[in-house]
């Protein structure tokens, strides 16, 4: 059973009117005195994590769930409604990132229209006033509401040696700067976020012990699938900023993969043709990524000669080179003298200062 069948008969189970269809207008009428979680102009969140998610069909039925993480409080109904309506224009007190399974959303974000397309991800910043369009066509879409803690790991001061920190680091900025964010799979789907949205809407229905730890776990994994699976459609002003977090995580990751990293690793992590990574890196390091990774490894090489003891032979596998003959021929292109040569200087300049100190 996919997604938007396990939607569907959760909603024909949960239905807060059992075996019926409610009008549109008439759903909001009801609910116009509710908490006001699904309908009201200002919606906060009732937990760390939740999700509002519907499916829509030909016949103009919406299945509607709504489901927080702490309390078992979830709502369902199956709404009628007119083909095209707009639904309530509202904010809210937390990040919504809202995932287009199948079919696509029609939105209004501060005024101006936006159609999101199937796997793509629109991030709705705290505040920002934004209403959907409901079609009478199959659309499956889960909105995730996420607490700003979420995004707060992710400051500027954050010294993660992680690749992707860079990027996290942009997302992060970016939101502070933007109502909205949208993000467009690389290649034709993004598989692994996918499959985590379907898990966090697994686990919200089923509603089983150990459910807390395991949404958290998987919205920290959406985050960082949103920088490993996704391109960041911004504003051509912001390609710079963007451009700049993809060079420092590419130089974060080389130097966390140095003895082994090839170019073809680089291109691969990064979803990116290995010609242009390299024009892009060559634009912002004034050098291609092979001759950068070469000056990492001839950086670290005299960081072992100075500090340590070991053979030359060792260095030279521990910075990346298996053929010593060859780490030889690079280490004197790129300092015009031998690997003994800079150590036997470096101590003997270190032993006639020992003398006058």
């Amino acid at each position: 059973m996919n997604l938007r069948d396990m939607m569907n008969e959760f909603v024909e189970i949960n239905n807060f009117l059992p075996n019926q269809v409610i009008d549109f207008d008439q759903y909001l009428l009801m609910h116009e005195n509710a908490a006001p979680i699904l309908s009201g102009a200002h919606r906060g969140l009732q937990a760390l994590i939740s999700v509002s998610a519907w499916t829509t069909s030909d016949n103009g039925i919406q299945h509607l769930v709504y489901l927080p993480m702490s309390t078992r409080q979830e709502h369902c109904a199956k709404i009628h409604f007119p083909d095209g309506i707009m639904c309530t224009p509202h904010t809210h007190d937390y990040v919504e990132l809202i995932y287009i399974i199948e079919g696509t959303l029609s939105m209004q974000i501060n005024g101006k229209s936006y159609t999101i397309q199937s796997g793509e991800i629109c991030l709705v910043n705290t505040e920002a006033t934004h209403s959907e369009y409901l079609y009478a066509q199959n659309t499956t879409v889960i909105c995730l509401g996420i607490d700003d803690i979420f995004f707060d790991q992710y400051d500027l001061s954050s010294k993660s040696q992680d690749y992707t920190s860079s990027l996290k680091k942009l997302i992060n900025q970016k939101r502070a700067e933007y109502l909205y964010i949208l993000f467009s799979p690389i290649g034709q789907i993004a598989t692994r976020t996918a499959v985590t949205f379907e898990l966090v809407m697994q686990e919200l229905m089923d509603d089983l012990p150990g459910k807390k730890r395991l949404l958290i776990g998987y919205v920290e994994r959406i985050v960082d699938l949103l920088t490993k699976e996704y391109h960041i459609r911004i504003a051509q002003v912001d390609k710079q900023a963007l451009y700049t977090a993809i060079i420092e995580a590419i130089c974060e990751y080389i130097q966390s993969n140095l003895p082994k990293v090839t170019v073809h690793d680089v291109s691969e992590k990064f979803n990116y043709n290995p010609d242009y990574l390299n024009r892009l890196f060559k634009k912002g390091k004034g050098m291609n990524i092979s001759n950068y990774i070469q000056e990492c490894r001839m950086h670290l090489a005299i960081e072992l000669l100075i500090s340590t003891d070991l053979s030359i032979e060792l260095i030279s596998h521990q910075v990346g080179y298996h053929n010593l003959g060859f780490f030889y021929q690079k280490f004197k292109e790129f300092y015009d003298t031998t690997p003994q040569g800079i150590r036997e200087n470096i101590r003997g300049t270190l032993r006639i200062d020992d003398t006058y100190s």
